[in-house]
């Protein structure tokens, strides 16, 4: 074996790959960084972090090509040289003078998969990370400087910026994700909300407030709290010059956040056995469990009830049936009693009394009655979030007797004002809401076939967490074959250009180059759109993976044609 040869061979595609792909990434990560820069999401400093973290990400597109340019002006200067000449007339194959390239070409492939799937995903999330953390400062260092901050169609603008200096665990963090809490005191602020047009379409001002900014899942969030704000809106429904409280939060944009592009090969596996892990189906599966358990609960409280006593006819109502809801704290109990329950629609129900039974909801605090309300109308309003405190109950007309005091003070009230945060009672094992998430994705699926298929509000919401998980499988697929057939381009391309500069010898290096660089990027650019090619495409699994493979095929078919020609005698 001519080793002397293969190591020649080996030193000058190293030496030329090594510098084409240097120059290739730090150009490419360049670019990368322009648009987070004019963005306002980076300082000058993070810039060359932020490129520094961005480089290797970039490997899989700038090897295939740096790949095609090594070998290429490697075997031209060969042919110049009449080394090729010396190697056939020597009697060695083309099969054996392109040993050493195939060699290094596997090498690549190895290395470029294992790039891909563990490498690769974290440098994209470091580069996101530096990202999000400079975006917190460029928040503040807008706020103080220019008065302004502007994210989509929200904007907050401030007379007087300080921010305050936060430990570890202040504002109740200490038991929460949370990273680069920052709290900043604004005073003099204005905050509005624009149309698609641009124009104003609501504004909130007030003399003070807080600006809260934050990092929690990969994602930055900027929570602004005014205090006693007037509030505009162009909505006739809405009152103007509302006064009070009023929180608004804005989340600070990552480009890199919720792709599965972005996790490693054992993230991936991960998600495939808990896919609720994954931020899109968790948010899926907590609009499924919330509808499912504002289900639950409306058959818990109409079961309260006879069938006679949930009919329209109040007269006809029987004994009053009770149940218990809980305040923002175990401490806080309403105990509702009512003649009846009837259904409006899927998320309200409304409580039914007659003159020998009203409706009556009993407030205890600490275990002691606090007041009695006995009101001629209310309406439980369920609206679910993940915590369970959206249950709402509105009164009409209302008697309310003070039971803390021995006298029992009666007052009249027109209307009262709707009780909010209202919480089901936990059971042994959590609330509903804790039960149904600690349940899989398609544990729940079963639940809801068996017992909800005709409920149209849990359904939707199945089919729409069963149709991202079903995406959510076909991305994985692809994106797995997408990173093999990047990694295979390496050595098919390196190849390429060995055999394409032996074809065309006689011709210029740049008219080769330009050959071999177009069809490597027509294998690039069908190996990594093939992804967004197949979704929504009815295709089996087989024609998926051959179609992110074409690009590699396109390239093994042309190379076996140049191999044909160049090992005839000419």
């Amino acid at each position: 074996m001519p080793w002397t040869l293969y190591r020649h061979i080996l030193k000058d595609l190293v030496k030329l790959l090594t510098m084409s792909v240097l120059v290739l990434v730090i150009v490419i990560a360049v670019a990368v960084a322009i648009r987070p820069l004019t963005k306002g999401q980076l300082g000058a400093l993070t810039l060359i972090k932020f490129i520094g973290l961005s480089a290797p990400t970039i490997l899989d597109i700038a090897l295939p090509f740096a790949s095609a340019f090594a070998s290429t002006l490697v075997f031209h200067r060969m042919i110049s040289d009449n080394e090729i000449i010396a190697c056939r007339a020597s009697g060695m194959s083309f099969r054996m003078i392109f040993a050493p390239v195939a060699f290094l070409g596997l090498l690549l492939t190895v290395l470029m998969f294992l790039l891909s799937s563990w490498v690769i995903p974290e440098f994209s999330r470091l580069a996101a990370k530096t990202i999000q953390t400079d975006a917190i400062r460029v928040v503040i260092s807008e706020l103080q400087e220019n008065h302004v901050f502007r994210q989509g169609d929200n904007v907050i603008y401030a007379d007087k910026v300080q921010e305050i200096q936060l430990k570890p665990g202040d504002m109740g963090t200490e038991n929460q994700d949370i990273e680069q809490l920052r709290l900043v005191m604004l005073q003099g602020v204005a905050f509005g909300q624009l149309d698609d047009t641009g124009r104003l379409r609501r504004d909130s001002t007030t003399q003070q407030a807080d600006l809260v900014i934050y990092q929690k899942d990969d994602q930055s969030w900027v929570t602004l709290r005014l205090h006693n704000a007037s509030i505009y809106s162009g909505n006739p429904n809405e009152p103007w010059g509302t006064t009070g409280e009023a929180e608004y939060t804005v989340p600070i944009p990552n480009p890199f956040r919720n792709r599965l592009r972005f996790l490693s090969a054992a993230d991936l596996r991960r998600i495939e056995t808990f896919p609720e892990t994954f931020k899109d189906l968790k948010s899926l599966k907590i609009a499924l469990c919330a509808h499912m358990a504002e289900r639950i609960i409306f058959d818990q409280i109409l079961e309260k009830y006879t069938p006679a006593q949930t009919g329209n006819d109040a007269t006809a109502l029987g004994q009053s049936g009770t149940f218990t809801l809980m305040g923002m704290t175990d401490a806080y109990q309403y105990v509702i009693h009512a003649a009846g329950a009837q259904q409006v629609n899927e998320r309200n129900i409304k409580l039914l009394g007659t003159a020998k039974q009203p409706i009556m909801i009993d407030y205890y605090r600490s275990g002691k009655p606090s007041t009695r309300t006995v009101t001629d109308s209310a309406l439980l309003i369920l609206d679910f979030d993940e915590d369970l405190l959206n249950m709402e109950l509105q009164l009409g007309k209302s008697e309310v007797t003070d039971l803390s005091k021995p006298e029992g003070f009666v007052t009249q009230h027109a209307k009262l004002p709707p009780i909010k945060a209202l919480r089901w009672p936990q059971t042994a094992q959590g609330s509903i809401m804790q039960v149904l998430m600690s349940r899989s994705v398609f544990e729940l699926e079963d639940v809801v076939a068996q017992r909800y298929s005709q409920d149209r509000v849990v359904v939707e919401s199945a089919h729409k967490m069963h149709t991202a998980l079903t995406d959510m499988g076909w991305d994985i697929m692809a994106l797995r074959h997408q990173r093999a057939a990047s990694s295979m381009g390496c050595f098919l391309i390196l190849l390429l250009g060995a055999m394409m500069t032996c074809y065309m010898q006689g011709r210029t290096p740049l008219v080769v180059y330009f050959w071999s660089f177009a069809l490597a990027a027509v294998a690039v650019i069908i190996t990594r759109s093939s992804e967004n090619m197949i979704k929504g495409q009815e295709m089996n699994m087989f024609f998926s993976a051959l179609l992110i493979w074409s690009g590699n095929l396109l390239i093994l078919c042309l190379m076996l044609f140049l191999g044909s020609k160049i090992s005839k005698p000419r």
